[in-house]
């Protein structure tokens, strides 16, 4: 009699836990449903825009003495005609008059590269770019300052 009480109790307490549960459930997916089509349309304007701003204040930070990202990416197409390097990203952490270097990415994920750009004859050109070491012949061909790779007085180059 007592075992039958038991059980009782506690299949009464099951269902009550089990229904606790489904609303529980229900109204967190309730809550969670999606907004409506307007709204979710000025969201992603608004993400849109958001995107272009900071796609123009990228382009002003890259400029540095007289070298773009753009004169950058141009140097690229001249190098690599066979490629394209729409919507690559070109970081550039030194500019002067007549070098630069920096970083080049596609947009999204995936590995960049490292580059070093000279201005030759009027017109930027790609003297190295890759992944591991420059040469240091190169650098020097082109006249490439060297602290521009040197480390605590150690070539970053072979």
């Amino acid at each position: 009699m007592y075992v039958f009480a038991i059980l009782t109790l506690t299949i009464f307490d099951m269902k009550k836990f089990i229904l606790f549960v489904i609303l529980v459930f229900g109204f967190t997916a309730c809550s969670a449903l999606p907004e409506s089509a307007e709204e979710e349309a000025v969201e992603e304007e608004a993400v849109e825009e958001e995107a272009v701003e900071e796609e123009a204040v990228e382009e002003e930070e890259v400029e540095a003495e007289g070298v773009t990202a753009s004169l950058i990416l141009e140097a690229f197409e001249v190098k690599y005609s066979d490629r394209d390097y729409d919507g690559f990203i070109v970081d550039i952490n030194k500019g002067s008059d007549d070098y630069a270097m920096g970083v080049i990415s596609p947009a999204g994920d995936g590995p960049g590269g490292w580059w070093y750009a000279a201005k030759v004859d009027g017109a930027w050109m790609i003297i190295q770019d890759g992944n591991g070491d420059p040469a240091c012949e190169v650098l020097e061909e082109y006249g490439v300052p060297a602290e521009w790779y040197t480390y605590d007085g150690v070539k970053g180059c072979f």
